[in-house]
C-alpha cells in the first residue's frame, strides 16, 4: 500500500527546473487541487505545504506567491491570513473589485472621488452625496 506521500506525488508534474511551478494533474476544483488524506478530500496545495514546510496554523490560509492555483510548489506557498491573502491580490491587480475604473452609476473612481472603508468596501463619493441628500430631502417631509 502507498503512502500518502507517495499518492500525492504521483499527482503532481515537477519540472526539471525545480523552481517553476509544480502542476497538480488530478482531480480540481476551481482550479484548486483535491487530494484525499485520511478520509477527507483536503486542498492540494494545503497537503504540500504540510508535507514540506511543516505544520498548518489554525485560521491561516495557505497563499500561492505564483498566482497559480493548481500549483503545489512548497516553494511557492506561504501561510497568512485571509486578509493577507486578499491584500496581496489586491495588490497584484487580481481582485476583480480593484480593476474597476468606474461606479456602477458611470463615475470614475479618482483619489478624490472615491473613499475606502473596511466594512463596505471602496464608495463612489459622488454617488454618496447624492444618496445623502436625497435622504435628508425625504427625512424633511
Amino acid at each position: 500500500m502507498k503512502s500518502p506521500e507517495q499518492r500525492f506525488l504521483e499527482k503532481v508534474s515537477i519540472p526539471v527546473d525545480l523552481s517553476e511551478c509544480w502542476e497538480w494533474t488530478a482531480s480540481k476544483k476551481k482550479g484548486y487541487g483535491q487530494f484525499k488524506w485520511n478520509g477527507k478530500m483536503v486542498l492540494a496545495h494545503r497537503y504540500s505545504y504540510l508535507m514540506f514546510n511543516g505544520k498548518l496554523i489554525d485560521g491561516l490560509v495557505i497563499m500561492h506567491r505564483c498566482d497559480n492555483p493548481s500549483c503545489v510548489n512548497p516553494n511557492h506557498l506561504d501561510q497568512g491570513t485571509q486578509k493577507d491573502n486578499m491584500q496581496a491580490c489586491v495588490s497584484k491587480g487580481r481582485h476583480n473589485e480593484a480593476n474597476k475604473t468606474h461606479c456602477p452609476h458611470g463615475h470614475e473612481y479618482t483619489e478624490k472621488n472615491t473613499r475606502n472603508s473596511l466594512t463596505s468596501g471602496r464608495q463612489c463619493l459622488t454617488c454618496a452625496r447624492a444618496y445623502d441628500r436625497r435622504r435628508r430631502k425625504n427625512n424633511k417631509k
